[in-house]
């Protein structure tokens, strides 16, 4: 009886410790841009944990953003477009529907996966390149300070197990050592 919790105890404690382990959250460049009349500005970008949003398919989106590396090849491109629509209220009946609205400022993010190669993110507007950022300062050769690190909540979940693991295995015995 000992034997089979002590295995089934230790099948447990590897499995967490595996799941731990696989749980590695990508990291993006979170990138805020400034959109006012037709102009795009760069308002702050940052490494953080996160996912992509921008589109690895062109459906016609007049923006593309591209990652590259030192000598200037691809590492990543993507596309999206500005959300200055905002889509109009549904009328009541006996109303007109209202147009959407269109906005002449907004600022939004976009993310793009990180490479520890990149060196340079390039935005164009169809095919001319209307903005250029240095994120080296980022790259892993240039890299002097600590980017964000999600937090791995399955640590302490499996100190806690691995805990009470100990607790179930030791309890027998001490019902042993009693009587």
């Amino acid at each position: 009886m000992i034997k089979q919790r002590m295995t089934i105890c230790g099948l447990t404690i590897l499995l967490l410790i595996s799941i731990a382990n696989a749980q590695e959250i990508q990291r993006v460049y979170f990138i805020e841009l400034d959109y006012n009349l037709g102009n795009l500005n760069l308002l702050n970008v940052k490494v953080v944990p996160g996912y992509p949003s921008v589109s690895t398919i062109n459906d016609f989106m007049p923006y593309s953003v591209e990652l590259t590396n030192l000598n200037e090849e691809v590492i990543y491109k993507g596309y999206f477009d500005i959300p200055v629509e905002i889509d109009a209220v549904p009328p009541l009946p006996g109303e007109e529907p209202a147009g959407d609205l269109i906005l002449e400022k907004v600022q939004f993010p976009i993310l793009i996966p990180y490479s520890g190669e990149g060196q340079k993110i390039k935005i164009y507007k169809e095919s001319n390149l209307i903005l250029t950022i240095d994120v080296s300062m980022y790259s892993l050769q240039e890299m002097s300070r600590e980017v964000e690190k999600p937090f791995n909540f399955l640590m302490p979940l499996l100190i806690v197990l691995l805990i009470l693991v100990v607790i179930i295995i030791a309890s027998p015995f001490r019902k042993k050592n009693r009587s």
